[in-house]
């Protein structure tokens, strides 16, 4: 049997230096890791990796979370040479879709309920004040 010294890492902990030190995609990785660890928003990378996809693959399976598999399949059917922030773009552009869809709907479902209730008065607060538009939200019971 052989013994190895074998050396673990945090990746999340590494220092912005030890960072910038590297030089293979997993940088992009590690920074990834270290901003969740503080807490912060994924500032999107200047530069662009050299094999994405294998990246988005890697955080798939790290985190468990398939959207990193559809930005490795997006990456694969481009093609060439894209940096991660076009896919954080395009999930961003795809979550404001997805936000705006359901305010219509809630919003919509709002309104109804107003006008079926013969609270015309309601609807006008609802459509143009926000902060009076959550409280009718919470009121009626309108959750999302």
């Amino acid at each position: 049997m052989a013994d190895y010294l074998l050396h673990v890492v945090d990746v999340a902990f590494l220092g912005r230096k030890q960072i910038d030190s590297l030089k293979s995609d997993f940088r992009f990785v590690a920074e990834f890791f270290r901003q969740l660890r503080l807490g912060h928003d994924y500032r999107k990378p200047d530069e662009c990796p050299d094999h994405p996809e294998a990246v988005m693959r890697l955080l798939s399976v790290v985190l468990d979370d398939e959207r990193f598999n559809y930005a490795a399949e997006y990456f694969r059917k481009l093609g060439g040479r894209h940096t991660m922030c076009e896919y954080i773009d395009r999930l961003e552009a795809r979550g404001e879709e997805k936000g705006v869809k359901k305010g219509e709907e809630r919003l919509g479902k709002l309104i109804e309920i107003l006008i079926n209730a013969d609270h015309m008065e309601e609807v006008m607060i609802a459509i143009r004040n926000p902060s009076d538009r959550k409280r009718l939200y919470s009121e009626y019971g309108i959750t999302g």
